[in-house]
């Protein structure tokens, strides 16, 4: 039977599968013999690309923030509106389907490249023993570019995002509606990637890649990282570097603002007060 054909079949079984998962009829999947990797970051470090690229290159299931993609019980979660218990029960009922997918194929690998589960880490690695996870970081000042780019925070968003008015304890909580958008996404990538720096702290087995390692450097030396820890071989790498590094997804076509050396001084400023103490845990930022 043909990969394509394989596939085929596996997705009308997923299908059912989920129906099952939503009446609560699925019954609990043992992950144990399955390889688990977690690509988390802020977003806008290339998480679908990342995703297709593994896909791609076989032996393993890789998904980009499969539904549920777990951005309410996420923020819900980081917000202390939920506990660590029924955090784990959702991340283990939902994602039963995407296992039993994984046991009805040859592959051994499954991986879930998803920036959602940005405050999920310790849930996540008492749901799937012997997960490892891959720590994309992008220079701020680059993630700040991005996202003003696109519709975040403002009338036409109609997504459910952070807000230093969900935490009383964030220094920007009595503020946040006098902040600009500038301000509001400096403030957001240093609020997520913190969530995930913190809870990295208690994790033995991850790995952190810089974004400008996988798509901005000559040999891409960021994805034979992640490829290497993921037990792949070179020559595979290389070649999917060959056939897939030019077709990047999801990547802004225009941008709202220049690149941050060319921002006004005020911009700097902003930046450096919101941004700039989390940036030198990662770049040597002055």
């Amino acid at each position: 039977m043909s990969r394509k054909s394989r596939v085929k079949k596996m997705d009308w079984n997923y299908e059912i599968d989920r129906v099952k998962m939503h009446l609560r009829l699925i019954q609990p999947v043992d992950w144990n013999n399955i390889n688990k990797y977690f690509i988390i970051s802020t977003g806008r470090t290339g998480t679908k690309f990342l995703a297709k690229f593994f896909n791609e290159i076989g032996n393993s299931i890789a998904v980009h923030e499969p539904n549920p993609e777990f951005l309410k019980l996420a923020i819900n979660y980081a917000k202390n509106e939920v506990n660590k218990d029924e955090v784990k029960e959702k991340l283990d009922l939902y994602r039963r389907p995407l296992a039993k997918k994984i046991k009805r194929s040859s592959f051994n690998k499954y991986i879930e490249s998803n920036n959602r589960l940005f405050s999920l880490i310790k849930p996540l690695t008492d749901v799937y023993e012997n997960l490892k996870i891959i720590h994309i970081i992008r220079d701020g000042r680059d993630y700040v570019r991005s996202g003003m780019s696109r519709d975040w925070y403002t009338s036409n968003d109609d997504q459910l995002r952070l807000k230093s008015s969900m935490f009383p304890d964030d220094p920007y909580f009595n503020v946040w509606d006098k902040m600009s958008r500038f301000e509001k996404i400096c403030w957001r990538w240093q609020k997520k990637d913190n969530f995930i720096y913190e809870d990295l702290k208690i994790v033995e087995n991850y790995i952190r890649i810089k974004f400008r390692e996988i798509f901005n450097s000559k040999n891409h030396n960021g994805l034979f990282k992640i490829a290497n820890y993921m037990g792949i071989s070179k020559n595979k790498t290389s070649k999917m570097i060959d056939e897939m590094i030019d077709k990047k997804v999801n990547n802004n076509k225009k941008y709202e603002i220049p690149r941050w050396p060319e921002w006004s001084k005020n911009k700097r400023i902003k930046f450096n007060q919101i941004a700039g103490e989390h940036m030198n845990k990662y770049f040597n930022y002055n």
